[in-house]
């Protein structure tokens, strides 16, 4: 008989529903209260470091289009000089030279009160 009223109370003081006092709960409050908190830092420092990486990676492509926009402004500087140059009128008379020009032999004119028009046929 004793020796069950000992397995009873080694079995009641070994239980999950056995007393917990005030100061072990405040270490168990304590502990999970850190364990949540170094959960949270990890996660901000996380968000933290993929933001700053994300926004340097923009960063490098930004610089890239800038770069690209000279270039193509360059590029649009040097066609509208080339293109005021081919409109002048210095280049307009040397290529009326060049251009070829046919005789025709089948032109009569026609007399009018007014005036002489050609006309072909």
């Amino acid at each position: 008989m004793k020796n069950s009223m000992y397995t009873r109370k080694h079995n009641y003081r070994n239980s999950r529903f056995k007393n917990i006092t005030v100061s072990q709960k405040i270490k168990n409050s304590e502990k999970i209260t850190s364990v949540l908190l170094i959960l949270l830092i990890g996660m901000i420092g996380f968000v933290y470091m993929s933001k700053t990486v994300s926004i340097t990676t923009h960063g490098y492509d930004v610089k890239g289009y800038e770069k690209q926009l000279d270039g193509l402004q360059k590029e649009n500087q040097k066609m509208i000089i080339e293109l005021a140059d081919l409109k002048s009128l210095d280049n307009l008379e040397d290529e009326s030279d060049n251009l070829v020009a046919v005789e025709n032999s089948n032109i009569k004119y026609i007399t009018s009160s007014l005036s002489v028009v050609a006309m072909e046929r």
